[in-house]
Parts: structure tokens; C-alpha cells; sequence
């Protein structure tokens, strides 16, 4: 069945978008395209009767639609940080063709921040004056205007980075010097599948959606390389993923060149996880010496909430030692590492005003301190020393005791003793967490949102 879908956004956009679904014959795109992010409305508002779905070219026309129509699949694309590379390469171009001094200054829209830090790095850039301004929904072009526009006005800036159209030809008009980051083909592709995905999902009713990641990679010298589609030793991967999306009746497909993604429904997840306390696929597998499979799973109750959260799932087992399994519910409730005895249940947000003072007091994310809560109600005794705190928490022992130090400068923790290692060696310190008591209440979901 030819599915006919309207795509929305600035015309540039829709027409790579366009170009990018010509792979796809099951979809029957239709260019809609607009000047402003506020007309979205209005031109959702007229196709809805005239297609089966809507893809937008970014969240906030996506915003804009879904805040009054609900009864038809939509579904935006995602900014990533794939997307700022080009931009910086640009930069770096310029730079060294106008010899203009480095670090730069920049100021950033719609990404996060650790996207944007990671991909300066990986460049081997240096921003003397970083600015970064996340997209919160309900937020406007206009805003995001100002937020650049405020920032160079007072020369706290040389280049603005932008997600939105309509915010880089406004700040073009004011005189910034401005760069317009773009999607990539692969997460324009994502962003196609996501849209066969909210049709299925109307078409099998009020189900939660699943969307499981894998990623398979390979340590070199301490460095992780991504692998390629031939061989790895003795692991047939495209069989093994191939056998197991047959096994599950899951849709499946390869995100980039070291990724795999599955499409299924929570119910199948569920099962296959023995409700989240085991990973899907690890068991039986036997990995080559130095290959690192971590997995994440993401539920929500549409594509896009299920991929989101299916990729913070991912990013949080990539940052386990030796790889694991992670799980974030449609509540942004985390599990993980599943099958592991040092599984935590914890929320990655919290409106609680104790909790938020904690994460400022620590300088650590609220994550944190909800994992730390809910590793000090699970962890049966009283003091633990850094190498039960890494492997609770699936970091190195130097992380480890970096957050303890942290802890302990903020008053959060403290040094309560010491034990001596089984084998000869330095007697290991031992540590007590310290928070008040009016935070220590539940770290589930229920407490948290």
C-alpha cells in the first residue's frame, strides 16, 4: 500500500528531503512548502484530508502543528550532531583562508551541548566563547533570533550556528555572519522510516512503540573504530541480525555503517526482555576478542519519543565498560545495565527542587544524582569503595573516583574507612553518600515527573 505523506518545511529542505525519498516506493511525497514555521498550522490544517501522514523538517513546525491536530501520524526530523560537521569544516576553510585567529566564537541553536563539544573536538577546534541555546518546546524562531542576534550585537561572537531557516535568513538580514546546519541524508532516511512506522502503529492500535539499536564496535589501541558490513572474524553480523529480525517479526534496517536499528512494538520487547531484566541479544553470542555490542531500547507512544529515547538508551551503554544494555520508558524512567546484578531503575529528569540543588551543589547532571539515590536505596551496605561505585555505574575506576572527589568537595560523600584488597596492594578507601533526607524519597518515575 502507497502511503502518501506531505512533507513541510523551508523549500531547501523539501527538496533534499524529496530527493532523499525517490529510495522509498512505498511513499508518495508531497512538497509543501512554507516561509515561516508559523504557517505550519495552517498548511497542516488544509492536507490533512488530502494525505495519510506529515513529515516536518524540524521540531518546531512539528510543535506548531501537533499542539491541535492529533488524529493523523507526524513525525519531524532530527537535528543531530552529523549535520554540524560540514558547517565546522566550513569554518575552519574560511579561517585559514583569511588567516582569522583561532579559537572561534560561536553561539549554537537546537543542538545539545555534548553534540556540539564532540564535534569540535573531533575537529580539533577550539571555541575561546561557546554559547548553546537547546530547543525546548513551545520555543519560537524569533527567540532563537535574539539569542544570536543579543550575543553578537555585544561582540561575544564571530559565527552563529543555526538549525532553523527562518532564523539564519533573519540573522543574514541583520549583518551575523551565520551558518545554516542541515540534516544528513542518513537521518533524513530515519526520518522516512519513522513515518512507515507511525502508519503501522495506527494500523495495529493503542500500542506502545519499541525502537531497539545495537551497535557493534571494535577497540583499537584504546580507540573505537566503527566497523565495516564484511566479515569480523567469526560473527556472520548480517546473518545473526537478519536471523533475529525474522525471529521477532521486527523491521529492521542499518542506521550507519556500524548500527543496526529494529522496529517492534513494546509488547514484543517486553517478551523478549523478560519485561527488562535481561538484553535481547547478548545471550549465546560469543564476540571476537576486542568487539564491544552495546544495546538500547527506547518505548514511547509515538516514532519519534520511541527513537529518542531509543538513542539516550544507546549513547548510556556506548559509555558502559565492555559494552551493555540499556532501556528508557515513554516516562524517561532508565533501566539498565539489563541482566546485569547492578541493574538501577532511575529517571534522567526531575522537577524536585532538593534534587536539583544537589545536581548544581555536585556540578553533575540530575541523572546523576537520581542514579546515586537509587544506587544508595539498592546497595546493601553502608560504604562502598570506588571500584564497586564503577562497576555499579559501568564507568572506569578513574571516573569513579573522580565523582567521588567531586562528591566529597561538594559534601556529598565522604571518607569513612578503608579495607584491604584480598591480593597485596594499597588498602582502597571507602566512602559514605551523604544527602539530605528530604531528597532521599523514591528515584522512580513516580517521584520524578
Amino acid at each position: 500500500m502507497i502511503l502518501k505523506v506531505a512533507v513541510v518545511g523551508p523549500a531547501t529542505l523539501v527538496q533534499r528531503i524529496m530527493e532523499t525519498g525517490q529510495q522509498y516506493p512505498g511513499l508518495d511525497l508531497l512538497p509543501v512548502v512554507y516561509r515561516s514555521e508559523a504557517d505550519a498550522l495552517e498548511l497542516t490544517l488544509h492536507y490533512q484530508s488530502q494525505v495519510d501522514a506529515f513529515l516536518f523538517a524540524g521540531r518546531i513546525p512539528y510543535d506548531v502543528a501537533s499542539r491541535q491536530i492529533r488524529d493523523i501520524p507526524m513525525v519531524y526530523i532530527h537535528h543531530t550532531g552529523s549535520g554540524l560537521y560540514r558547517v565546522l569544516f566550513q569554518i575552519l576553510r574560511e579561517s585559514a583562508e583569511k588567516l582569522s585567529p583561532l579559537p572561534l566564537r560561536l553561539s549554537v541553536d537546537v543542538l545539545q551541548p555534548e553534540e556540539v563539544r564532540a564535534g569540535l573536538e573531533e575537529i580539533g577546534l577550539r571555541a575561546e566563547r561557546l554559547f548553546i541555546r537547546e530547543y525546548l518546546v513551545g520555543q519560537s524562531a524569533e527567540e532563537m533570533v535574539q539569542f544570536h542576534y543579543n550575543l553578537w550585537k555585544t561582540n561575544q561572537i564571530d559565527h552563529a550556528l543555526t538549525c532553523v531557516t527562518s532564523v539564519y535568513n533573519r540573522l543574514k538580514e541583520l549583518g551575523v555572519k551565520s551558518y545554516r546546519i542541515l540534516p544528513t541524508r542518513p537521518v533524513i532516511a530515519d526520518a522516512l522510516k519513522m513515518v512507515q512506522l507511525e502508519r503501522k502503529k495506527r494500523e495495529i492500535g493503542s500500542t506502545q512503540l519499541a525502537v531497539y539499536m545495537v551497535s557493534l564496535r571494535e577497540s583499537i589501541d584504546g580507540d573505537v573504530a566503527a566497523i565495516s558490513h564484511q566479515g569480523i572474524g567469526t560473527l556472520d553480523l548480517r546473518k545473526m541480525m537478519a536471523n533475529f529480525g525474522e525471529r521477532t517479526q521486527t523491521l529492521m534496517y542499518w542506521s550507519d555503517r556500524n548500527k543496526m536499528t529494529f522496529i517492534t512494538t513494546r509488547g514484543v520487547i517486553e517478551e523478549l526482555t523478560r519485561n527488562f531484566t535481561i538484553s535481547p541479544l547478548l545471550a549465546g553470542i560469543k564476540l571476537a576478542p576486542g568487539w564491544t555490542l552495546s544495546q538500547g531500547i527506547g518505548i514511547g507512544w509515538t516514532a519519534n519519543d520511541a527513537e529518542v529515547n531509543a538513542k539516550e538508551a544507546l549513547a548510556k551503554a556506548e559509555r558502559q565498560v565492555g559494552g551493555g544494555c540499556y532501556a528508557v520508558l515513554e516516562e524517561r524512567t532508565i533501566l539498565g545495565p539489563l541482566g546485569k546484578t547492578t541493574q538501577l531503575v532511575y529517571s534522567s529528569r526531575s522537577r524536585d527542587p532538593q534534587r536539583l540543588a544537589l545536581a548544581r551543589q555536585a556540578g553533575v547532571s540530575i541523572g546523576t544524582i537520581n542514579k546515586l539515590m537509587a544506587l544508595r536505596g539498592q546497595f546493601a551496605q553502608t560504604a562502598l569503595s570506588a571500584a564497586e561505585l564503577a562497576n555499579w555505574f559501568g564507568i572506569t575506576l578513574r571516573s569513579s573516583r573522580r565523582l567521588l572527589s567531586q562528591l566529597i568537595q561538594s559534601n556529598l560523600a565522604a571518607v569513612v574507612g578503608e579495607e584491604q584488597p584480598i591480593n597485596k596492594g594499597r588498602p582502597r578507601q571507602l566512602y559514605s553518600l551523604r544527602f539530605p533526607e528530604e531528597a532521599k524519597g523514591d528515584s522512580g518515575p513516580c517521584s520524578m515527573c
